[in-house]
């Protein structure tokens, strides 16, 4: 076999399974096989392996994120079987293949395929246009049809057979709208033509009223301030920037308040009609559901939960002690935040791994003198506050840590720096 002939059968093999992966993370239907996580396991280690053949100076000479990467997946998915933990062994395997887009990402961009990125994300978007119509189809039917879903159970499955996408479909749907909302606020400074518009168009009004119908109201809050950050941030001020991230600090605690306040201001101006009709049945609700006061006063037990775990073995965490289950539930420890569970439960080494992990690309792509800056404070601000106040899933890794970088990438070329 002749070394061209190899070197393609390796690339389309990483590349099918790179594909396999995003799709997965996205199709409902496919979520619903029993086999989808081990499955996953056994194609990212043949895909360290191929890549290996491929390219062994990647791994050989890899810098320290990558390493990181490889060694938090390996340590967190270890430990808790050696101390009798399994079950979350098996979670954070699954939530290893979020850190895991990433390194497929940089291994095609280290091997000048940046085309092979952009290719896997075209050929995801029928996937995404099909399950996102499907389940907006559904939300109109029955509003909190997506917050059913479940991990597990037959009702859940017989829902993403259908189609019809939860948790893990709203969230990749809020970064997705944060970067079309960027295209298309940019489109001058990007010079994208007209033709090259629809695509971001259709996602972006997609996106947007699947979240606004979703009732998942820390999504509509981090699309919110997505939104808001890259208008405000679009001439680089660092003072607006800093001004703007205390105005997300303080919201995360007064939401609630927030959202009335400006609420009313455009009823009395609105006065009467269906849009203020549906705006106070929204105030009524938000006020009458405590989950919904804030995004911290509706989560402060499961957080502080994690944090006072964490601060009682800061060094290595609960997971070296057996975790109990009570009601089918696991105890110790909140189960509500990627950040503050597995600082609880590996300790501060392990989780300040995984803050550098996270943080690492959006540091690394800091350009003040880019307009692209203002999307990536944009990301950088919304990712930490899913990473702080929910779990995360695969298709939320697959959009923060390829689809992101991907079309950052692409898209720095065509920036006008001289605004």
């Amino acid at each position: 076999m002749s070394d061209s002939k190899q070197v393609f059968i390796y690339n389309s093999i990483i590349t099918v399974i790179t594909y396999y992966l995003a799709v997965v993370s996205i199709f409902p239907p496919f979520q619903s096989l029993n086999f989808v996580t081990p499955l996953g396991f056994i194609l990212m280690t043949l895909w360290v392996f191929v890549a290996f053949l491929l390219n062994r100076n990647f791994f050989v000479q890899t810098n320290v994120h990558t390493l990181f990467v490889f060694l938090f997946i390996l340590i967190t998915f270890i430990m808790p079987y050696l101390f009798g933990n399994p079950v979350i062994g098996n979670r954070y395997l699954n939530f290893g293949q979020v850190l895991f887009f990433y390194i497929m990402y940089e291994f095609n961009k280290a091997n000048g395929h940046n085309d092979i990125n952009e290719k896997i994300i075209k050929w995801t978007l029928p996937f995404i246009a099909i399950t996102t119509i499907i389940t907006l189809y559904n939300l109109f039917e029955n509003p909190w049809i997506s917050r059913s879903l479940k991990s597990n159970g037959d009702y859940s499955a017989d829902l993403r057979i259908q189609g019809i996408g939860g948790y893990e479909l709203v969230y990749f749907l809020v970064f997705l709208n944060i970067i079309a909302f960027f295209l298309l606020y940019n489109r001058v400074n990007l010079n994208l033509k007209f033709n090259k518009l629809l695509v971001p168009w259709v996602f972006y009004l997609l996106s947007l009223i699947t979240i606004l119908y979703a009732n998942y109201f820390t999504a509509l809050i981090m699309m919110t301030v997505g939104t808001l950050l890259i208008i405000i941030t679009k001439e680089r001020n660092l003072a607006s920037m800093m001004l703007f991230n205390m105005f997300v600090l303080i919201f995360l605690f007064k939401s609630k308040e927030i959202f009335i306040y400006v609420t009313n201001i455009i009823i009395s101006y609105l006065e009467s009609g269906r849009t203020v009709e549906r705006m106070m049945i929204l105030q009524a609700d938000i006020i009458g559901n405590g989950s919904n006061a804030g995004l911290l006063e509706g989560r402060y037990d499961t957080l502080n939960s994690s944090w006072y775990a964490f601060l009682e073995n800061p060094l290595y965490g609960t997971i070296t002690n057996e975790i109990m289950i009570s009601n089918g539930f696991l105890t110790g420890f909140g189960q509500h935040s990627q950040i503050l569970d597995t600082l609880a439960l590996y300790g501060i080494v392990v989780g300040g791994t995984l803050i550098y992990i996270v943080s690492y690309p959006f540091f690394k792509r800091y350009a003040p003198s880019s307009v692209l800056n203002s999307l990536n404070f944009a990301m950088l601000v919304v990712t930490s506050i899913i990473f702080i106040m929910n779990n995360i899933t695969p298709s939320i890794g697959f959009a923060i840590f390829f689809v992101y970088p991907t079309l950052y990438d692409k898209f720095s070329s065509k920036v006008k720096h001289d605004l």
